[in-house]
């Protein structure tokens, strides 16, 4: 073939180009549309999980302040009982009569005549109300009355151990302050001794006089299951309290085999993140190591007790994208199996089309070479069809010009033979005669002549010498 028919292609052929257009219009659009529905999904996800979130946070808040209201409301009754500041006011007069120590004076008959006739409601209270325990303290902090025997019977709450402890404090301010107030979660300064949380309301008289203090030792454990139920946050979702002030849990991890009430701080970068988040929803990692998305919620309400606690709910991230993360695989193999339907296709496509077009490419070459008689497929009827039909028009057309341009090469070869043989007869039959008078010139001037005829045969043998030379550049 023609150097010209076997030039490479530098860029990429129809095949290829088709591919790629097919990919274009088909994956685009798709990738399009699933993008969009991912980030819709994604938005939706993230203001359920939001939902979820305040839900729940919600739900554990309002029960933490029902709660707590509640106990206020029977404190405050409880407060107001007569038969409670006459049960005090008689046992601290016995006190005072007897001149023995609180330790003792709780371990005598008085004492006990004095309880066994008034503290019949209180007891009734306690045993009701699922307390666990009940004291009434004078006003100088002595620990005169328990609904139930306990270390803190008889001792003092202005002196070491309890004077520091979390009830020694919330009993002194209750004192100084009149009001209802409630403790912190905390440990007594004994060994043994469970987390707890007192209530203390101070007891006066008709006067207004200060007659002590009563304090209830509230059961933590409904409170504190309550807490630890997921509801609507998933299997690894949870709420809990903490104490911003010193940012340790006032509940239990519902994932922790021990109890973290007062054992577990928070991860630094939770507390970032919720200061950072202006009481949002925010994504950290939280207290046992794993990703969660969590909010903190003040709890406003129970400030007016004295405790400055927050509500903490969390989901796994994990958990909560897991449909955003299904739906991401999902797309990535829609997208896929699309990508390989449409390749396939494609090729299919680009097949049927170049190949007519490369069997004309590679007939058309072999035309160009000269071969009349080669097949052109036509196979189809549309424009590869009749592209065809052109090339077969071309090749009866070039057939046709090659026989017109056979003849006339012919014609020209046989002008051209004729030519030279009379050019060849004509030099002969000219040089002849002219070599014979050269020759006759030569032997008349070896002769003996006259100086004049010599001279006219030299003039004769020069012009014949010059005519022969213009004979021989003509034929």
């Amino acid at each position: 073939m023609s150097a010209w028919h076997l030039r490479r292609r530098t860029g990429l052929g129809i095949g290829p180009k088709m591919v790629l257009w097919f990919l274009a219009v088909a994956l685009l659009p798709l990738g399009g549309l699933s993008w969009h529905s991912y980030r819709d999904n994604f938005r939706h996800l993230t203001q359920e999980i939001d939902n979820k979130i305040h839900g729940d946070i919600t739900q554990k808040k309002s029960f933490t302040e029902r709660q707590f209201r509640n106990y206020y409301q029977i404190l405050e009754l409880q407060s107001q009982s007569e038969e409670n500041k006459r049960l005090l006011r008689e046992l601290r007069e016995a006190f005072m009569a007897s001149g023995q120590t609180a330790p003792r004076f709780v371990k005598g008959f008085r004492w006990a005549e004095i309880t066994d006739r008034l503290s019949i409601d209180l007891d009734k209270m306690q045993q009701t109300f699922d307390y666990l325990n009940i004291h009434l303290i004078d006003h100088e902090g002595n620990i005169l009355f328990s609904t139930l025997e306990s270390d803190l019977l008889g001792n003092n709450l202005r002196t070491p151990p309890l004077a520091t402890s979390h009830l020694g404090i919330v009993a002194r301010n209750a004192l100084a302050g009149g009001g209802a107030l409630f403790s912190d979660i905390g440990d007594l300064p004994w060994a043994g001794s469970e987390p707890s949380l007192f209530m203390a309301r101070s007891l006066v008289d008709d006067s207004g006089g200060m007659i002590g203090l009563i304090v209830f030792q509230l059961c933590l454990e409904e409170f504190l299951e309550f807490m630890q139920e997921s509801g609507g946050l998933g299997e690894m979702g949870e709420t809990f309290i903490v104490d911003p002030g010193d940012w340790t849990m006032r509940s239990n991890s519902r994932f922790s085999g021990m109890s973290t009430l007062l054992r577990r701080k928070m991860n630094p970068e939770a507390i970032q993140a919720w200061t950072g988040s202006g009481n949002g929803t925010a994504f950290y990692t939280n207290h046992d190591g794993r990703r969660v998305i969590g909010r903190l919620e003040p709890l406003d309400t129970i400030r007016r007790y004295g405790l400055d606690w927050a509500l903490v709910a969390e989901i796994d991230a994990g958990e909560a994208f897991l449909p955003i993360d299904d739906l991401r695989r999902e797309t990535l193999l829609t997208l896929f199996v699309t990508t390989l339907m449409v390749a396939l296709l494609a090729v299919l496509a680009s097949r049927h089309l170049v190949r007519p077009i490369r069997r004309l490419t590679l007939a058309a070459a072999r035309l160009g070479d000269g071969e009349f008689d080669v097949t052109l497929p036509v196979g189809t009827h549309d424009e590869i069809g009749e592209l065809s039909e052109s090339f077969i028009r071309m090749r009866h057309d070039l057939r046709k010009t090659a026989h017109e341009t056979e003849v006339a090469r012919n014609s020209a070869e046989a002008a051209n033979r004729a030519k030279s043989e009379f050019l060849a007869n004509m030099s002969h039959e000219i040089r002849t005669p002219m070599n014979g008078v050269m020759g006759m010139i030569e032997l008349a001037l070896d002769s003996r002549l006259p100086a004049k005829a010599r001279e006219y045969l030299e003039r004769a043998r020069t012009s014949s010498r010059s005519l022969l030379g213009i004979i021989n550049d003509i034929l």
